[in-house]
């Protein structure tokens, strides 16, 4: 993360869910930072949803910059349920911050 300032730091926010299933409790859901990648581990916290439901996990951030300018934003990602049974699978994309 750079930016004319020099390098910064990406922080990690609320995380909220919202959608067809919205567990009561979120520890099971792993989210945490590598670099700038945020990566996500649903262990089973989805496994409730069936087939044709979905979910969306919302993750705020912030980007501090070397000399503590923040911006703040929201990634989602939909989580979709698969044939009762199976563990969902969470679609979405490799999320870059620059």
């Amino acid at each position: 993360i750079y930016g004319a300032d020099g390098a910064g730091t990406l922080t990690l926010g609320a995380i909220s869910v919202t959608g067809a299933y919205t567990p009561a409790d979120l520890s099971g859901l792993d989210i945490s930072l590598n670099g700038t990648d945020i990566v996500i581990k649903p262990g089973t916290t989805f496994d409730p949803l069936n087939a044709g439901q979905s979910s969306t996990i919302h993750i705020q951030y912030a980007v501090t910059d070397s000399d503590g300018d923040i911006k703040t934003n929201e990634v989602t990602v939909q989580v979709n349920g698969v044939t009762d049974n199976q563990s969902p699978t969470v679609n979405g994309e490799t999320i870059f911050v620059d």
